[in-house]
């Protein structure tokens, strides 16, 4: 499936989404949020900033305030283009924007949701907690069908496609900093959510039903709206939660295969005040994962 920006203003024209150009930048939107329109069909996506017919999805899309995408855009065309050309001098070729899909999966009764931490031998983002999720791969029909493999093969839950919706969009650069080096990745990240009944409290047997997959996945937990809401509040403080009793977890690192002890604030982003300190392998949240959580914690109430 291939990405198209569909713009609509004085005149209305239609691009494919390129990689070296910010997403938030071709809609001449200068924040990190917007209200944008999502359209799956032909195996094409077309993301507009305007509702042009009945078939199209809304959501709220964000994106880092140090997005490296909207300062490369600031280079000369000359800097940009010696980069890029550096970036394809390998087997991959980069020339579009990519799509990819995560997963907010609810076990309804009682509201926990399904965090991954990505392996510290993955190329982008390694040792960050996310939702389950992965790139549209071209044999996929829609992104409810990469939503359901993805989720299926990173933790061994299925579901049908008829109970996803979606949550939001967020443009992904990696790396996070332009001074860490020019983009290597750059994709539209769709959330989409959805609730499943498989558990009546946390137990080890909510863990027994996951079978995380080993290659792309080092840790897996079920966390409640109670303690996102704690860490949500946090994710952009200058102060870390406490470790303590109150502020803990369970999760399962895949090393061990058994329930430990973890703390809140090992998925807080301290981001105001830190700047360009942050570590890339720092273990916290994805901006991307607190953006999607905060729209699920405001529409569920």
């Amino acid at each position: 499936m291939k990405l198209f920006l569909k713009k609509v203003g004085l005149e209305v024209k239609t691009d494919p989404a390129l990689f070296e150009k910010s997403i938030f930048e071709y809609f001449e939107e200068r924040g990190t949020v917007f209200n944008a329109n999502l359209e799956v069909k032909d195996r094409k996506v077309l993301l507009s900033n305007s509702t042009t017919n009945n078939t199209m999805l809304n959501a709220p899309m964000g994106r880092s305030p140090h997005c490296p995408m909207a300062l490369f855009n600031k280079w000369s065309e000359q800097d940009q283009q010696r980069s890029m050309d550096l970036l394809n001098s390998g087997s991959r070729k980069f020339k579009r924007v990519s799509i990819a899909v995560s997963v907010l999966l609810e076990n309804s009764p009682t509201n926990h949701i399904l965090l991954t931490r990505r392996g510290l031998h993955m190329r982008s983002f390694p040792g960050i907690w996310v939702l389950p999720g992965g790139g549209v791969e071209s044999y996929d029909q829609d992104i409810f069908e990469t939503a359901r493999r993805e989720l299926l093969e990173e933790t061994g839950i299925d579901t049908s496609r008829e109970c996803w919706s979606i949550l939001a969009m967020w443009e992904s650069v990696y790396p996070t900093f332009l001074h860490q080096g020019p983009p290597k990745r750059h994709h539209l990240v769709i959330y989409l959510k959805a609730k499943l009944n498989l558990f009546s409290k946390l137990d080890s047997t909510a863990f027994d039903l996951l079978k995380p997959q080993e290659e792309e996945v080092d840790a897996i937990t079920w966390l409640n709206k109670q303690d996102l809401s704690k860490v949500l509040q946090k994710s952009d403080a200058k102060e870390l939660l406490p470790s303590n009793k109150e502020n803990s977890f369970l999760a399962v690192e895949l090393k061990n295969k058994q329930p430990i002890l973890m703390y809140l604030n090992q998925l807080q982003t301290i981001e105001a005040g830190a700047g360009d300190s942050v570590a890339l392998s720092q273990e916290r949240l994805s901006l991307g994962t607190v953006f999607a959580m905060k729209q699920w914690i405001t529409q569920s109430g």
